[in-house]
C-alpha cells in the first residue's frame, strides 16, 4: 500500500501551492513523489480539436500515449469512472516506482478513507466545520492569517507540517509489514493502530499475531493477507513441495517456492 496524501480544500485556498511544497519536502528525503490532480470539469479534454490525431486514437481505443519532440511524454486514458481511474493510477504508480502519491482534490473519495492523509486547506476557520465528517488522519492547514492550534500556518509551521507528513509515512512503511487484515487478536485492535503503536515505540512487528504464527508460509488473495493457523500453513506447505518435487528441472533442495495465480 503506497502512503497516500489527499490535499483537499474549496477553490482558491492553495490546495497546488500545498501540493508543491509537500512534493519538495517528500523530494529533500529521497522520496519518489507522483502528483494526481482532480480536475472537475467534465469537458475537459486535453486535445480541444476532436479531428486531431491525438483525439482520434483516443476515441478509438480509449487509450493512447504520445512522445513531443520537446521531451514531454504523456498517456492519456479515458475510463468509465473516477475510481477505476484511480485503480489504474495505482498500476501506473508501481510501474513508476513512486513511493508516495499525493492527490489534489478527490474530496469525496478520501475524506473517509482510514489509511488515506487527508491535508485541508482552509480560508476561514469557518470552513473547519465543513470537514467534520472526516476518518483517519488528518491536518488542518492554512495559507491565511488564522491563528488556532488546531490549524498548521504556512509558512511558518513548515517544520510542524514536514514532522506530521513524514511520521504518517513512516508509520505506512509499518503497516506495510502488517498483513492488515484486522484479526483483533493484537491489543491494539486494527493493524493501522499496531503500525502506529510499532511507531512509537509502544510495540514491536513480533506482536502481530498472523506474523508470530507464520511458519514460512504466506497466502495472499487480492493484495490482502490472508491469516493461516499452524496446521493450515503446514498442510500447504507439504503439498506445494510434493506437487514442485515432482516437476523437471527443480533443485533436490528447496529453499522458497513462489507461486503467482491470475484469476481475471
Amino acid at each position: 500500500m503506497i502512503p497516500r496524501i489527499a490535499v483537499v480544500g474549496y477553490k482558491k485556498s492553495g490546495k497546488t501551492t500545498l501540493v508543491k511544497t509537500i512534493s519538495r519536502i517528500l523530494q529533500e528525503q529521497g522520496y519518489k513523489v507522483l502528483p494526481i490532480k482532480h480536475i472537475p470539469h467534465k469537458e475537459f479534454t486535453i486535445e480541444k480539436d476532436p479531428n486531431k490525431d491525438t483525439a482520434q486514437l483516443l476515441n478509438t481505443i480509449n487509450i493512447t500515449a504520445y512522445i513531443a519532440e520537446s521531451g514531454e511524454t504523456g498517456l492519456l486514458l479515458r475510463c468509465e469512472s473516477i475510481e477505476k481511474s484511480i485503480d489504474t493510477i495505482y498500476r501506473i504508480a508501481a510501474a513508476l516506482e513512486a513511493n508516495v502519491l499525493i492527490f489534489e482534490g478527490f474530496r469525496e473519495l478520501f475524506l473517509k478513507d482510514e489509511y488515506t492523509l487527508k491535508i485541508i486547506c482552509i480560508k476561514t476557520i469557518e470552513e473547519i466545520k465543513d470537514f467534520d465528517n472526516i476518518e483517519g488522519p488528518y491536518i488542518f492547514c492554512t495559507l491565511s492569517n488564522i491563528n488556532d492550534s488546531r490549524i498548521v500556518r504556512l509558512p511558518d509551521d513548515l517544520n510542524i507540517l514536514r514532522r506530521l507528513v513524514l511520521s504518517y509515512i513512516d508509520v505506512m512503511n509499518i503497516l506495510r509489514k502488517l498483513p492488515k487484515i484486522n484479526c483483533g487478536k493484537c491489543r491494539a485492535g486494527s493493524c493501522l493502530k499496531m503500525a502506529e503503536l510499532i511507531y512509537r515505540g509502544m510495540a514491536t512487528l513480533q506482536e502481530c499475531k498472523v506474523l508470530s504464527q507464520r511458519k514460512g508460509v504466506k497466502l495472499v488473495v487480492n493484495d490482502a493477507e490472508i491469516p493461516l493457523n499452524e496446521f493450515v500453513q503446514k498442510l500447504l506447505k507439504n503439498v506445494v513441495k510434493a506437487f514442485v518435487q515432482s516437476l523437471k528441472g527443480v533443485p533436490e533442495k528447496l529453499e522458497s517456492v513462489h507461486v503467482y495465480v491470475d484469476f481475471s
